[in-house]
């Protein structure tokens, strides 16, 4: 996702890059802020980071990141392919 993003534009890639690491800094410091995906296995939750999703799970250490999709994306196919 960075280096297509950094291709086209640099600034915004490292941009994109440092919200997330925000966004997860903060969840890791409060891991049920995201809400949880009904019917998601273990207790997978999603937090926005325009226009991406961030697909998690709280741990006992704080946050495990599942995946990083766009938020265009059908969430259930994307995991299914996993």
């Amino acid at each position: 996702m960075y280096d297509y993003i950094a291709d086209r534009d640099p600034v915004a890639a490292d941009a994109l890059v440092d919200r997330i690491e925000r966004k997860l800094g903060l969840l890791a410091d409060n891991p049920r802020l995201g809400p949880s995906r009904i019917g998601a296995v273990g207790g997978l939750r999603t937090f926005t980071v325009p226009p991406y999703l961030l697909l998690y799970q709280p741990i006992r250490s704080g946050i495990r990141l599942v995946r990083v999709l766009h938020g265009a994306r059908d969430i259930g196919a994307a995991l299914d392919a996993d």
